[in-house]
C-alpha cells in the first residue's frame, strides 16, 4: 500500500488508530476555524462561519471524487503496473479552512501520519483591521482572474495535495520532532529526526560517522514532481468533467505561463512551485538527451519512483551518473536545498549546472558529426 505507518521499524500502526487520529485532527481544525471566525465577528470580519462553511460545502459537492480516483489510478497503473496500490483520499478526508492565508490566497498541506488533506479556501469578503493576516485584495482578485475562478484556484491546490497523498508515504516511530516521526517519506522527500541505519545512505549527504544528517531532503525535487503530476491530473479532470470552457481555457494558459515564468525566475501568481517544476523539466531534458530516450519516457520513470517509493539516488550507478554529468555540488544541492518562493540562489545554480551540461552534450554531438 502507498501509505505505511509504523510504531517502530517493522511494527505497523493499526488502521483504526490512524483513522481516529485523522478524524480527531479534522475535528480540531474545524473547531479552530469556527472559533477564529466567530471571535472576529464585529471586528471587521464580514463572513459568518455558516456562510463560509456553506460555500466550502458547495465547492466540495461540485468535485467528482470518483473521476479523480479513476485518473489517479490510471496514472499510477501506467507507472507502477498496479491501479489498486494507491492512497486515494475521498471527500471525507478533505478539510477546507478559512482562518489562514497562504501566499496570495490558496495553498494546502497533506499530513501523512493522519492521512488527510487541508486546503485553504479564501473568503470573498475580507477583514481590514488585521493586516498581519489579511492578504492583498488586489493579488487575490488577480490570482482568481488568472486561474479562471476561485473554485479552480482551490481545485488546483486540492489536486496538488492529493498527489502528495497518492505518492509513497512511510512514517516510522513517533517522537517530538515535527512532523512527528523519526523518519518520514513522501514521494521523493525524506525527513529524518535522528540518525538511523534503517535507510539507504546513498540518498543523503555524507557525514563523518557514515550516517545521514538530520533534516529534510529532496524537498525541491519532490514539490516539482508533485506540481507537474497535479497539473496533469487537473487538466485530465477538466476535460473529462466538462468544466466551463472559459475557466478551463484560462487555467491551461496559466500553466503555459507558469512554465515561462519559472524559466525566467519570476512568479506568475500561479503557485509557489514554478521554479521547482522548471528544475524537473530541465532534468528531464538533460537525461533524455544524454540517454537518447524520449522526454516522456524519462518523465514516466520519475513518476514511477514517486509512486513506488524508489529514492532518486537509490541506485549507486544513477547517483554516479549525476556526479559525473553535473558534479558532486549539484547532487548535494538537489538533496539539501530548502523550499522557497521563486528562484533561490541554490535553485538557480542547479539550473545553471543542468543547462551547461545540455550545452556540452550538444557541443559533443556536433564534434562527433
Amino acid at each position: 500500500m502507498s501509505q505505511e505507518v509504523y510504531i517502530k521499524p517493522g511494527i505497523p500502526d493499526s488502521e483504526d488508530k490512524i483513522k481516529i487520529r485523522e478524524e480527531n485532527s479534522i475535528q480540531n481544525i474545524r473547531e479552530d476555524d469556527r472559533y477564529v471566525l466567530n471571535e472576529r465577528q464585529g471586528h471587521g470580519l464580514q463572513n459568518t462561519f455558516e456562510e463560509v462553511e456553506k460555500e466550502q460545502d458547495e465547492f466540495i459537492d461540485m468535485i467528482d471524487f470518483d473521476t479523480l480516483h479513476d485518473i489517479f489510478a490510471e496514472l499510477v497503473g501506467r507507472s507502477t503496473g498496479s491501479k489498486t496500490d494507491i492512497n486515494f483520499l475521498g471527500r471525507e478526508d478533505v478539510v477546507l479552512v478559512a482562518n489562514k492565508t497562504v501566499l496570495n490566497g490558496a495553498g494546502g498541506m497533506f499530513a501523512p501520519g493522519t492521512n488527510f488533506v487541508k486546503v485553504w479556501f479564501p473568503m470573498d469578503k475580507r477583514w481590514d483591521n488585521e493586516k498581519s493576516e489579511n492578504i492583498n485584495d488586489y493579488d487575490l482578485k488577480k490570482r482568481i482572474k488568472i486561474f479562471g475562478s476561485k473554485e479552480l484556484m482551490v481545485f488546483d491546490a486540492l489536486v496538488h495535495e492529493m498527489s502528495h497523498a497518492a505518492s509513497k508515504n512511510i512514517c516510522i516511530g513517533e517522537n517530538d520532532y515535527a512532523p512527528g516521526y523519526s523518519y518520514q517519506q513522501s514521494g521523493y522527500a525524506r525527513d529524518l529526526a535522528d540518525q538511523t541505519r534503517d535507510i539507504n545512505i546513498n540518498e543523503y549527504p555524507d557525514t563523518k560517522d557514515g550516517l545521514p544528517a538530520k533534516g529534510s531532503f529532496f524537498r525541491v525535487l519532490n514539490e516539482g514532481v508533485t506540481d507537474k503530476i497535479g497539473h496533469q491530473v487537473a487538466l485530465e479532470y477538466l476535460k473529462k468533467e466538462g468544466w466551463p470552457q472559459k475557466e478551463a481555457s484560462k487555467y491551461r494558459k496559466l500553466l503555459e505561463k507558469i512554465n515561462t515564468d519559472g524559466r525566467s525566475g519570476e512568479s506568475s501568481l500561479g503557485g509557489g512551485y514554478e521554479s521547482e517544476s522548471m528544475l524537473v523539466d530541465e532534468l528531464i531534458n538533460l537525461i533524455a538527451q544524454d540517454t537518447g530516450t524520449s522526454e516522456e519516457a524519462v518523465w514516466q520513470s520519475i513518476i514511477e519512483g514517486y509512486f513506488s517509493g524508489r529514492g532518486f539516488f537509490d541506485d549507486e550507478l544513477v547517483k554516479q551518473w549525476f556526479i559525473d554529468t553535473l558534479g558532486k555540488n549539484f547532487v548535494e544541492l538537489l538533496s539539501i536545498t530548502n523550499l522557497s518562493f521563486g528562484m533561490s540562489k541554490n535553485k538557480r545554480d542547479m539550473v545553471k549546472h543542468i543547462q551547461e551540461a545540455i550545452s556540452k552534450l550538444k557541443e559533443d554531438s556536433v564534434i562527433k558529426e
